[in-house]
């Protein structure tokens, strides 16, 4: 599906990294990647000694999103983008994996294939909108322009992904649902009072 180059190069591009083709007819292709050195690298003797520390951030405290997929190397790209939005990420590798975590983890949105083994994406959604209508959801297809609005309609989804998809679409969407995330906790707050 020529989906292992567009992760590469997704993966690279997020490191701020370059990639070089040569390629010859009956001679092959050699690609060149560069990445940036990390700035700061060690720490000095002296920044040790100042007792400067990190503050980290719980993962118990970032909203949770679960991403749904077959394929290792779409699920790894897409926690890594997840993750640098500030998101903590649960991955399933099929439906019926997906819907244990669901059922026992509070999650602020779902990630999901719609081409798996088992059961689909599709299906996988409308299993989750019997237990939870509000939940954003988005599904993420090679299929491209065969997935008609019908379909996205009865698995009520809020969003359709094709592939190969953009970091910049995947960030869209999250910042959307880190959006929603706020407006559901400053309505609580409003709420209780607090």
């Amino acid at each position: 599906m020529g989906l292992g180059l567009a992760v590469c190069y997704g993966i690279i591009q997020r490191h701020e990294g370059t990639v070089e083709v040569e390629s010859e007819l009956g001679q092959g292709t050699t690609f060149r990647i560069s990445l940036p050195i990390a700035e700061g690298g060690m720490m000095t003797a002296s920044q040790k000694e100042s007792g400067t520390r990190l503050t980290l951030v719980p993962l118990s405290s970032l909203p949770k999103i679960l991403v749904v997929d077959d394929e290792e190397c779409v699920r790894e790209l897409l926690i890594d983008i997840l993750e640098s939005e500030g998101f903590d990420v649960t991955l399933a590798e099929n439906g019926e994996q997906a819907l244990t975590f669901f059922n026992a983890i509070p999650f602020k949105a779902v990630f999901t294939d719609v081409g798996m083994p088992g059961m689909s994406g599709w299906e996988l959604a409308r299993s989750i909108r019997e237990s939870n209508q509000e939940i954003p959801i988005a599904v993420i297809t090679g299929w491209g322009d065969a997935v008609s609005s019908r379909e996205q309609e009865t698995a009520k989804v809020d969003w359709v992904v094709t592939k190969p998809f953009s970091i910049d679409r995947i960030s869209e969407i999250a910042a959307e649902i880190a959006q929603s995330c706020e407006t559901t906790s400053a309505e609580l707050l409003l709420a209780t009072g607090t």
